[in-house]
């Protein structure tokens, strides 16, 4: 996993069924669009440079809420976006970095100033032997001068957005304000340069959150993760019915896969274990499990051309059938994605 700043579980997530990773107490929840229509929209001029490629734009929606009663709210929500084969290239992105402030219009500043000039007369009469008469007299002048003047409201960072992985992908960080929530729908825009008979892909989605406890002052600094997700999306060229095809297939097999995991979550926790002696073992970290504790997260993250793991072979029937099922869905589609005939 590239650069995204925190580890993944293996567990499911209730009524997130397409995320293979999720934190199951978490206080945010996420949810994606399942499958992504992409259009070309190649120029004229882009074609003449480059007529061996192409460029496409996917929009993804992405639904993140607040789970009822928690009394954390989100802070900064930060969105990856990667080409798990590295066969796509970003070359822009929406939403874009941008600033905002609580102020509406200019700060208007006054200064003023007093220049105070005193001076005074000091004298005396003597009246032979009899006594000396002393008096002052004191006055002086005040001068005022003041001066306006208008500054730009300090500013804020709402959003912020770039390319990462050598530009295979993209991120979006979200910043939560007086005038803006983070919870909602967001649509994000991502244009891909891809082979010119690229017909179908996987997009990987990671999403984090760090929330704060409602009323507490909002700083990032003592801000805590309360939530992740991390989802699969398939991809396919509008209007090519055979790579449509290809990302239901791949979404369906998705599906299974997960709902064999989690069907079957009791099983494969006893399997990890050939004996007692095995799993005291474990714990002591003197011999690996036979099931290791992230297996799922593997099985989804494999290379489409990878192959399988030794502790497959410990796996239920039904979960190695499934595995494998997904595994042929996602090669489909990166021969898709490589401009391969399936």
């Amino acid at each position: 996993m590239s650069a995204t700043g925190g580890r993944m579980h293996s567990g499911i997530g209730s009524g997130l069924l397409l995320a293979w990773a999720t934190v199951a107490s978490a206080a945010i929840h996420f949810d994606v669009t399942p499958m992504v229509a992409v259009g070309d929209v190649s120029t004229a001029e882009f074609q003449g440079a480059n007529p061996d490629e192409k460029l496409v734009e996917a929009r993804f929606a992405i639904t993140t809420f607040l789970r009822p009663g928690d009394d954390k709210q989100p802070v900064e929500v930060i969105y990856y976006f990667e080409s798990p084969e590295q066969t796509m290239q970003v070359v822009d992105y929406s939403p874009k970095t941008s600033l905002d402030t609580p102020i509406a219009g200019n700060v208007g500043v006054e200064t003023q100033q007093e220049k105070n000039t005193n001076y005074g007369v000091t004298g005396g009469l003597q009246y032979g032997n009899v006594g000396k008469l002393e008096g002052t007299v004191n006055g002086g002048v005040k001068n005022t001068s003041s001066f306006h003047y208008d500054l730009l409201p300090p500013m804020q960072l709402v959003s912020a957005s770039g390319t990462m992985s050598l530009g295979s992908g993209a991120y979006f960080k979200l910043r939560t304000t007086a005038r803006t929530s983070l919870e909602g729908a967001r649509e994000f825009v991502l244009v891909l340069r891809v082979p010119r008979s690229w017909r179908g892909d996987v997009m990987r989605i990671i999403c984090q959150s760090t929330c704060q406890k409602s009323g507490g002052f909002r700083s990032l600094d003592d801000a805590k993760q309360c939530g992740a997700g991390s989802f699969l999306v398939p991809m396919y060229l509008d209007g090519d019915e055979l790579a449509k095809w290809s990302a239901r297939q791949f979404l369906q097999a998705q599906r299974r896969l997960l709902e064999a995991a989690n069907a079957q979550g009791q099983e494969i926790a006893r399997r990890r274990h050939s004996s007692v002696f095995h799993e005291i073992g474990s714990s002591l970290s003197l011999v690996p499990p036979r099931i290791p504790a992230e297996w799922l997260t593997e099985v989804v993250q494999r290379p489409a051309r990878g192959t399988a793991g030794a502790y497959e072979r410990y796996l239920p029937q039904d979960v190695r059938n499934a595995a494998a099922k997904y595994q042929e869905a996602k090669r489909h589609l990166d021969l898709l994605a490589r401009a391969t005939q399936p």
